[in-house]
């Protein structure tokens, strides 16, 4: 029997009683307690003296460790794994699979359905440690189309160096080896040692990729086996990925100009413009044709953030990027912008702690509004986005542990990838 029997007053434990006892006296202080037993029928008991002690059966502290508290832990287990059947992803450490917001987010058809998908890297735990992978998922829907294998700790890998190029996905990691993954289902292709880390990597010939080390050598590698042979980088190697068909400064790296695709520093060169009246513009990117995007701050004023578009040396229009209250922005130049198809995307955070971060959609060439949404999640988190990229029908948008995805001509949100905890 678990349960120890002990006197109400000097908390001793105390011999069993008799079975048809109704008392029991403590031979430590002297006390006489009336006897209460488990499971005994109300009906019939003989009844308690008035203002006599109860001395009751009770489980000693070891049980609750050996056999309560395993109990309980079982019962938790039970109602996580019933939690994940709903949710989708079980609960804890072990569920959780986050979105890595500072490698690249890239734009390709994996499925083959001739709409484009999400490539990039997530986090899960396995036991007490972050690992990281590569995976891919479906543009439309968001679900899951592969996930390679542990790719290593997040703590040995978290600066590795990615691209997709051609029908593979290339990696470096931290130990020197290039690692190349089938751009279709994942699955490894090849493991080649380079002897030193990738700083970066790029596009090369038809069926080949240029990669970068940390020594400054360069070598062109063959996306068939992973050999390699002496070779020269071009200019724009380190470039953050492109999607075709796209335009923006879609990466929150600090050198703005040089994140930009098709970089265009508004006042110096050719074309040079002036800016919008009570506007100081400070970064911009160009777009087809003679179509230029400046973005920058109110001046003189609060520094509200703004954008403006050019067209040749021409100004369309410039206006705030938030579209309600503008001072209730958070005041500077630090958003994304990105263009697709005439529809220019831009980011704002709100101040306040809490407060969401809001994605703006205008026509590029009037300046109309089409849509202002909240980015969800951005109000649990001190950061921003730090990537965006969009395709025909969606805009994605990264940001801590999460990828959100939007409807580009309505701004509906579509689904999130990732979780924080």
């Amino acid at each position: 029997m678990l349960k120890q029997l002990r006197c109400p007053s000097c908390g001793a434990q105390l011999d069993p009683p008799p079975a048809n006892a109704t008392e029991v006296a403590c031979v430590y202080c002297g006390v006489t307690a009336a006897l209460e037993r488990p499971r005994v029928p109300k009906q019939g008991r003989p009844p308690v003296r008035q203002g006599m002690p109860v001395a009751q059966y009770k489980l000693p502290r070891w049980a609750y460790i050996f056999y309560v508290l395993p109990f309980a832990g079982v019962l938790l287990g039970i109602g996580g794994a019933i939690y994940g059947v709903i949710s989708g992803q079980a609960p804890g450490l072990g569920g959780i699979l986050q979105w890595s917001s500072g490698a690249p987010l890239e734009l390709c058809d994996v499925n083959g359905d001739g709409k484009l998908d999400v490539v990039g890297r997530v986090n899960t735990f396995e036991k007490s440690e972050q690992v990281v992978h590569f995976a891919a998922y479906d543009g439309i829907g968001g679900h899951e189309l592969w996930r390679t294998t542990s790719f290593g700790t997040f703590s040995e890998e978290h600066s590795a160096k990615s691209r997709v190029v051609g029908d593979v996905v290339v990696a470096g990691d931290s130990r020197g080896q290039l690692h190349a993954f089938a751009l279709a289902d994942g699955q490894p292709r090849w493991k080649v040692s380079l002897g030193e880390q990738v700083d970066h990597l790029c596009p090369g010939g038809d069926g080949e990729a240029i990669v970068v080390t940390a020594d400054e050598v360069t070598r062109v590698v063959s996306l068939a086996d992973g050999a390699f042979r002496p070779g020269d980088a071009p200019a724009d190697c380190d470039a953050p990925p492109r999607t075709p068909g796209t335009y923006g400064i879609t990466d929150d790296g600090g050198a703005f100009r040089d994140n930009a695709v098709e970089p265009w520093l508004p006042g110096e060169g050719d074309p040079a413009v002036e800016p919008a009246k009570g506007m100081r513009i400070d970064r911009g990117f160009t777009a087809s044709g003679e179509l230029h995007v400046a973005l920058g701050i109110k001046e003189p004023g609060t520094r509200v953030p703004m954008v403006a578009v050019y067209r040749g040396e021409d100004l369309l229009w410039a206006s705030p990027i938030p579209t309600g209250d503008p001072l209730a922005a958070e005041e500077g130049d630090d958003g994304l912008a990105v263009l697709r198809d005439g529809v220019l995307v831009t980011t704002y955070a709100v101040k306040g702690a809490d407060q969401p971060g809001r994605l703006v959609a205008r026509d590029v060439e009037r300046g109309a509004v089409r849509w202002d949404v909240e980015i969800p999640h951005s109000g649990e988190v001190s950061s921003g986005p730090r990537l965006m990229a969009a395709s025909a029908s969606r805009v994605f948008v990264a940001h801590w542990t999460w990828l959100e995805a939007f409807d580009l001509g309505t701004g509906e949100h579509l689904y999130t990838i990732g979780r924080w905890r």
